[in-house]
C-alpha cells in the first residue's frame, strides 16, 4: 500500500488555457476536519454547490455544506465495494473496473447534467470523496471540467474527540481512519492543481487562506472576499473549533504516527516544497500501516459484523418505529375524528343555545304581546258591558216610550169617539 509516485505530476499552477475551461473544486479530508467550514466560505465567495445540500445538524449548526445527491453516489460506491465510511482498510484492487464504480460514473454524469451544465465555477464537498474520488476525475475529465483540489487537515486528536462525542468511536480507529484518508486524498489529487489549508489557519487567518486557494488553484472568487468579509467573520469564528489539541500525542502507537504526520502538513502548507515534503511521507506511512495491515483488516472485519448487527437492530428498531408510527398515526386519526365530533357537537349545542335564547325572546314578546292582548280583551269587555247597559237604558226608555205612546194612542181613540159622539 504505497502512494502512487506516477512521473506524469502537473505543476499546481494551471495553464492559461486550463483557467478559461469550466472548474470543479473538490474539497477533500477526512470527517470533522474543517471541510464544512471551507466549504462554507466557498459558497459564501459565489461557489455554486448545488441545489440540494445537507441541512444542518446538532453537530454542525451552521450546516454540512454536502450535496445530498454527490453524497448518495459516494455512499453507493462504497457499499457496492464491501466498504464504509469508517472503513480503514484500502480500496479493493480493480475497484475502477468494477461494476459500483461504472454506476457512480453513470449517476455523476447525470448529476453533472443536472446540477452544473452551465456552471464555469463550482465545488463539491463529501469526507467520502477522498477515498473514491477517482471516478469523478474521470467523468470530469469526459466533460471537459478541470478538477482541482482543495485539501483540509485538522489535528487528528481533535477529530478522534469530534467523532467519539459525535458517534462514540473509538481514538484508535479515528487515527487509523484519518491516516487512510490523508493517503488516499494527496494520492488522488496528484496531477491536479491542489491546495493544502488545515483548519487552524482557516479559523487564524481566512483571508490568507483564500488568497493562497486562489493563487495555487487558478482560480478567482466570483464574489470579492474584502466585499464578503463580514459574512465571512461571522461564519468563521474561533467559538466554532471545539476538542482543540493542545499537545502532547497520546502515548500510543497511531497517535504518534498521525501526530507526526499532521505536524508534516501543517508545517508543509503554504511553502513551495509543501508537496514534495508531504510525498515523502510515503515510505514510513506505508510501512507503518503495512506493520498495522493485520490489526487493520480484523478492525474491518469487526466494524463490519457490528455495523452488520447494528443494521439488523435498526431494522428491527425501524419495523417497530413503523409499527408504532402506524398506530400512532391511527390514535392520531380517531383523535381527529373525535375533535371533529367534537367540534360539531359544540357547534350543535352552539346551534341549539342560540335557538334556545331566540325562542326565549320570541316568547317573552308573546307574553308581552298577550298581556297587551288581554288589556285590550278587558278594555273590550268593560266597552261592551258598558254598550250593554246603555242598551238596556235604552231599552227601558223605548218601553216606556212604547207604554206612553200606546196610552197617547188609547186616550186619542177615546177623544176621537167622544167628540164623534158629540157631534150625532
Amino acid at each position: 500500500m504505497s502512494w502512487n509516485t506516477r512521473s506524469d505530476v502537473k505543476s499546481a499552477t494551471p495553464a492559461r488555457a486550463e483557467a478559461t475551461m469550466p472548474t470543479a473544486i473538490i474539497v477533500l479530508g477526512m470527517h470533522r476536519s474543517g471541510t464544512s467550514a471551507m466549504t462554507g466560505v466557498l459558497g459564501l465567495l459565489g461557489v455554486e454547490l448545488g441545489t440540494r445540500l445537507m441541512p444542518p445538524g446538532p453537530d454542525n449548526p451552521q450546516g454540512f455544506w454536502e450535496n445530498l445527491d454527490a453524497v448518495q453516489i459516494d455512499e453507493r460506491l462504497l457499499a457496492g465495494l464491501d466498504r464504509r465510511w469508517d472503513d480503514p482498510r484500502e480500496m479493493p484492487g480493480g475497484w475502477r473496473q468494477s461494476a459500483p464504480a461504472e454506476a457512480a460514473r453513470s449517476a455523476i454524469r447525470a448529476w453533472l447534467d443536472a446540477e452544473f451544465s452551465r456552471s464555469r465555477l463550482w465545488a463539491v464537498k463529501d469526507p467520502r470523496l477522498s477515498r473514491c474520488v477517482d471516478v469523478w476525475t474521470e467523468v470530469l475529465a469526459e466533460r471537459g471540467i478541470r478538477p482541482v483540489f482543495l485539501l483540509v487537515a485538522r489535528h487528528p486528536e481533535e477529530v478522534a474527540a469530534s467523532l467519539a462525542q459525535r458517534s462514540g468511536e473509538s481514538p484508535a480507529a479515528v487515527r487509523l481512519l484519518w491516516l487512510r484518508h490523508v493517503i488516499d486524498a494527496e494520492q488522488a489529487s496528484r496531477g491536479h492543481a491542489r491546495c493544502l489549508v488545515t483548519y487552524e489557519s482557516l479559523l487564524a487567518d481566512w483571508r490568507g487562506c483564500l488568497a493562497g486557494i486562489e493563487r495555487e488553484l487558478g482560480v478567482v472568487w466570483p464574489c470579492d472576499p474584502r466585499e464578503q468579509a463580514a459574512a465571512i467573520d461571522a461564519f468563521v469564528h474561533r467559538d466554532g473549533r471545539h476538542h482543540a489539541h493542545a499537545g502532547p500525542e497520546p502515548d500510543e502507537v497511531l497517535a504518534q504516527l498521525a501526530g507526526r504526520v499532521y505536524g508534516q502538513l501543517a508545517r508543509a502548507t503554504g511553502t513551495p516544497a509543501a508537496w514534495s515534503t508531504i510525498a515523502k511521507l510515503d515510505a514510513s506511512l506505508s510501512r507503518s500501516l503495512g506493520r498495522l495491515a493485520p490489526l487493520i483488516d480484523d478492525l474491518a472485519r469487526a466494524r463490519t459484523a457490528a455495523a452488520r448487527d447494528g443494521d439488523r437492530v435498526r431494522e428491527h428498531l425501524q419495523g417497530e418505529l413503523a409499527e408504532r408510527s402506524a398506530w400512532a398515526l391511527s390514535l392520531d386519526r380517531q383523535l381527529t375524528e373525535q375533535r371533529s365530533k367534537y367540534a360539531d357537537l359544540v357547534a350543535e349545542h352552539e346551534q341549539a343555545v342560540a335557538w334556545a335564547k331566540s325562542q326565549d325572546v320570541a316568547l317573552h314578546k308573546a307574553g308581552e304581546q298577550h298581556a297587551a292582548t288581554v288589556a285590550e280583551h278587558e278594555k273590550a269587555v268593560a266597552w261592551a258591558l258598558s254598550l250593554d247597559r246603555q242598551l238596556t237604558e235604552q231599552r227601558s226608555k223605548y218601553a216606556d216610550l212604547v207604554a206612553e205612546h200606546e196610552q197617547a194612542v188609547a186616550w186619542a181613540k177615546s177623544q176621537d169617539v167622544a167628540l164623534h159622539k158629540a157631534g150625532e
